[in-house]
């Protein structure tokens, strides 16, 4: 009715217009005015899904059959929408709070230049705007039952956070999301039939809202649907912000994925589109992350029956920045067997460190990593081909990047593959000794393995990585015999060596003896630091000639050339380690007899040089010397690891070791044990343990020291000792001195020291020495709040040792008191 009235009224107007004369037209609107909402109105808080405000007008035409020809409602000068017929109305969806300025501007039909009213303002409130959506799927999407689908939503609140979304589809949950982006990875597994889905927001004050709802179109399924998988990126690529990715998927179905829409695979980044559809196989997109967070990849593919199906989620760590490497200048050809130098160029990311740069020749590392600029390393390319060579950078936050790769041209061949023995010492050796046997490898490809037998059938050992070395010993049966050692490279040439005749003797009285005391096994060691390499060595029926030590088989880095110094029964050799991996630390010893016996072997790990410094300290301690390291059973020596991390990074632990196991462990620095000397089996009046600590840096990096401790009886009875000062459960003010004092007596002997202890560690009290001589007494200046321990312990003149009791302290500043002093009351 509304439209055939203008119809009509229009010609009619038209009618009077003429009748009247131009003059009579040439007029604006005689009134434009806002009917709703009223002004001064606060609209309060508006959600979805009524959060629209219907905003209505009325208008009144100029003289001479002129009528309204449309009104045009606007909030702060911008257009909400034009109605062209009465009643005159038009909708405005308020996205966010504050104050609006209403008004109409209404036109008619007048000839004047000037045809047009706006209204008298109406200013309005709106206390708060929550409004939700459901932005994926589209309405009357379609999808198949039992398919996966990503639903996404966006909710805002401006008088809160949005703390959850939930979808609903028909009314029951499908999922709850947490966090923005409001994205949920659905099965639909609901019947055939149209249903409809919303967003439902829960906000941080309790408020919840919808979004309007969109129907979803479920349809029967035909099974089995396709299956995707995301192939790269992968969990240990490093990517950087802004950083342009590809990434690819898989996909496979019974049928057919098809190459028109809506098939193909769609990629996903925490449930957020990635660019468009890949509709043909290979099926990968371009993606460039602009936040520095983790990230959830999924991929959707849809088969020719309309099923889809997720991949399963790979995290991605996108960073700030990561590292750069580029190979500088690699030789484009290289003769086999020349040996050429390899140098790259490295960066950290913000905030990071190199670590280190590590080579590769077709994937295989070549040599250690290079932990100092310039990095660079030797390369002595074995066979011809082509080869790949690339570089790895390190940074300090774990984060490698691998440089592009180089091509090399390796011309020329190796030469022909050759072994050959030579013993360290007689070839006479007498039954059940050990000699130390070396193979050196000539020409061929890369090397496998070398293997030594003994008459060619008896497998004495297998070495792997050059220098190639064995520890032999002979057999009880007196006799000659053979050592052949055979070769293997990579290509599977085997080459046997000449045969090494050996004398199997008789043996000149008693084996020697010989153990490896330290370094223990599994210790870490760090690359130029020098270490101390000793053990145990004794004979039965004469005298201890030589002890010589083997590291990898060699004697490289080791002073003397390996021959350790003796002294009585034990001995010791200087080792500086020159590269990272793991060590295999032997030591054979030889007797005036010309027997020799080899120690266990001992495997280390040497660490990189930025391994944290370590020093560690044993109770009591004199200003003069360190406690001694040799102590009765039962001793008690507090030990003190004082742990220095390199720039950059911090200590994380100090563990304590005996023999190797671990006892004790502290995360707090000062690193302080308490250390008991281990009781002595029946029948043993000494015997030598290794006490030693670990520091572990936030970087992984660890560095051992380790203390011989010999352990002896124990002579005559324990000390008494008991700790006078301060009273247990006393409180002190933070900064105050407190005094200590403590009685100590020996039994049969003297007092030779008693040393005070704060939570362990004695550095805050005598500047961390003992006190010899009475009265035993000493101060202490808690410096923060906090509860103190403080004990005592008593060594006497023959080593024994006793821990006094505690006294447990409470450092805190007194609670402050005001009041009003003026003026008084009334």
């Amino acid at each position: 009715m509304k439209t055939l009235f203008l119809r009509v009224l229009a010609p009619v107007a038209a009618a009077f217009a003429l009748a009247a004369g131009p003059a009579a037209h040439a007029l604006p609107p005689l009134s434009s005015t806002i009917t709703s909402p009223a002004d001064g109105a606060n609209l309060g808080t508006l959600s979805s899904p009524s959060n629209s405000v219907t905003l209505t007008a009325t208008a009144t035409p100029s003289g001479g059959g002129a009528f309204i020809t449309s009104i045009d409602f606007r909030v702060n000068g911008v257009s909400v929408g034009v109605d062209t017929s009465a009643p005159f109305e038009a909708t405005w969806t308020p996205t966010s709070p504050g104050s609006y300025v209403i008004t109409a501007i209404a036109t008619d039909s007048s000839a004047a230049s000037n045809n047009t009213l706006t209204s008298a303002p109406v200013n309005v409130t709106v206390a708060a705007v929550r409004i939700a959506n459901v932005i994926s799927p589209a309405n009357n999407s379609a999808v198949t039952q039992n398919s996966d689908i990503f639903l996404r939503s966006t909710a805002t609140m401006s008088d809160g956070v949005v703390s959850s979304v939930e979808f609903l589809l028909n009314g029951s949950s499908v999922g709850v999301v947490s966090a923005a982006p409001y994205n949920f990875a659905a099965t639909i597994t609901a019947a055939p039939g149209v249903y409809p889905l919303i967003a439902r927001a829960t906000g941080s004050n309790g408020a919840i809202f919808e979004s309007p709802p969109i129907s979803l179109n479920v349809a029967a399924a035909i099974p089995p649907g396709p299956t995707v998988t995301v192939v790269s990126p992968t969990p240990s690529d490093t990517i950087a912000v802004g950083t342009a990715v590809t990434v690819t998927a898989s996909a496979v179905d019974d049928g057919f994925i098809p190459n028109t829409a809506p098939g193909g695979v769609t990629f996903y980044a925490d449930g957020d589109p990635i660019g468009t559809t890949d509709l043909t196989a290979p099926y990968s997109v371009t993606w460039t992350p602009t936040v520095a967070k983790t990230y959830s990849l999924r991929a959707l593919a849809t088969d020719d029956k309309g099923n889809t199906r997720l991949s399963p989620a790979v995290s991605i760590i996108v960073r700030s920045s990561a590292p750069t490497v580029s190979l500088t200048s690699p030789p484009t050809t290289v003769a086999a067997g020349t040996t050429v130098t390899l140098n790259a160029t490295a960066a950290a990311g913000v905030g990071a460190t190199v670590a280190n740069v590590q080579f590769f020749a077709d994937g295989a590392a070549i040599g250690g990593p290079d932990s100092v600029a310039p990095y660079s390393t030797s390369w002595t390319p074995a066979t011809g081909g082509t080869v790949q060579l690339t570089a790895r950078v390190t940074d300090s936050n774990g984060v490698t990047v691998t440089s592009a790769a180089a091509s090399v041209n390796v011309t020329g061949g190796p030469a022909a593959l050759g072994v050959s023995l030579a013993i360290v010492g007689s070839s006479s050796i007498p039954v059940g000794s050990t000699r130390a046997v070396n193979a050196t490898v000539t020409g061929g490809n890369t090397i496998s393995r070398v293997e030594l037998y003994y008459n060619n059938s008896e497998l004495v050992g297998t070495d792997t990585q050059a220098p190639y070395s064995f520890l032999f010993t002979a057999p009880l049966t007196q006799g000659n015999g053979i050592l052949t050692a055979r070769v293997y490279d990579v290509t599977g040439q085997e080459v046997t060596s000449s045969p090494l005749p050996v004398s199997i003797t008789a043996a000149a009285g008693v084996a020697p003896l010989v153990a490896l005391v330290a370094p223990t096994s599994g210790s870490f060691v760090a690359v130029g630091q020098q270490v101390v390499i000793s053990g145990t060595a004794t004979d039965p029926d004469g005298v201890i000639t030589a002890v010589q030590v083997y590291v990898n088989g060699a004697t490289t880095g080791l002073a003397n050339g390996g021959l350790a110094t003796v002294a009585g029964t034990t001995w010791s050799v200087v080792w500086t380690p020159s590269a990272v991996g793991v060590a295999s630390i032997a030591a054979i010893a030889t007797d005036s007899g010309s027997n020799s016996v080899a120690a266990p072997p001992v495997g280390v790990t040497v660490a990189d040089s930025t391994s944290p410094a370590l020093t560690l300290t044993l109770s009591p301690r004199t200003a003069a010397a360190a406690g001694s390291t040799t102590l009765p059973s039962g001793a008690v020596r507090n030990v003190l690891a004082d742990a220095i991390p390199s720039s950059g990074r911090a200590i994380v632990r100090v563990e304590f070791f005996v023999d190797g196991t671990k006892v004790g462990e502290d995360t707090v620095t000062p690193y302080t044990f308490r250390f008991v000397a281990p009781t002595l089996a029946a029948g043993e009046s000494s015997r030598t343990f290794v006490f030693s600590a670990r520091a572990t840096d936030n970087a992984g990096a660890a560095r051992d020291v380790q203390v011989p401790l010999l352990v002896v009886s124990p002579v005559g009875s324990p000390p008494l000792v008991n700790l006078l000062t301060p009273a247990n459960n006393a409180a002190v003010t933070p900064n105050t001195t407190v005094s200590l004092a403590a009685t100590a007596t020996a039994a049969g002997g003297s007092v030779s020291s008693v040393q005070f202890y704060v939570n362990g560690s004695p550095t805050s009290v005598n500047g961390g020495n003992a006190i010899t001589a009475a009265p035993y007494t000493s101060t202490f200046v808690p410096t923060a709040p906090g509860t103190y321990t403080i004990d005592a312990i008593a060594t006497d003149d023959r080593g024994n040792t006793t821990v006094s009791n505690s006294a447990t302290i409470t450092a805190a500043f007194a609670t402050p008191t005001v009041a009003i002093v003026s003026p008084n009351p009334n």
